[in-house]
């Protein structure tokens, strides 16, 4: 069984490459366009996502079990169509947290204390975004939102 923030990861990079028409939404991200590294948005094709893992602050035990935070921040980057670029970027955004807060994110581990598996679900709470910020890119639209996944 892989940890728990490794479970969590997983299942959202699952999530992100779900980003498809065929699902629905506004941009074909799609299984070969979620990387899981620190990527120039120069250097991808669009569209594109990138998750970047903060650190995972554990919390005082209770009884078997740790409260963990883990920051997560997802970075994106399309192509500018022709339109108003904070629009573009919107819909990104918007297709990102629907699909990132797409029901429960259910992991598995061991209780310590019996040894048997244990079912729990994550808590996801955005804590921020931005959108065309910093040095713009030529003919791209671009942005990210932060996450704190509480498990």
């Amino acid at each position: 069984m892989a940890i728990i923030r490794q479970q969590i990861v997983n299942a959202l990079t699952t999530r992100m490459e779900g980003i498809t028409y065929a699902n629905g939404y506004s941009r074909e991200v799609g299984s070969k366009r979620v990387y899981n590294a620190n990527k120039l948005p120069q250097n991808i094709p669009t569209p594109s996502i990138v998750i970047l893992q903060g650190p995972e602050q554990v919390d005082a035990r209770v009884g078997d079990r740790y409260n963990c935070r883990l920051g997560i921040t997802i970075g994106f980057v399309d192509a500018f169509a022709g339109r108003d670029p904070d629009v573009e970027a919107n819909e990104f955004l918007a297709d990102i947290q629907t699909a990132f807060t797409n029901g429960d994110i259910v992991f598995s581990t061991t209780s310590a204390a019996t040894g048997a598996s244990v079912s729990s679900a994550a808590n996801i709470l955005e804590i921020a975004n931005t959108l065309n910020s910093g040095d713009p890119m030529d003919g791209k639209v671009f942005g990210e939102v932060s996450y704190e996944v509480q498990y």
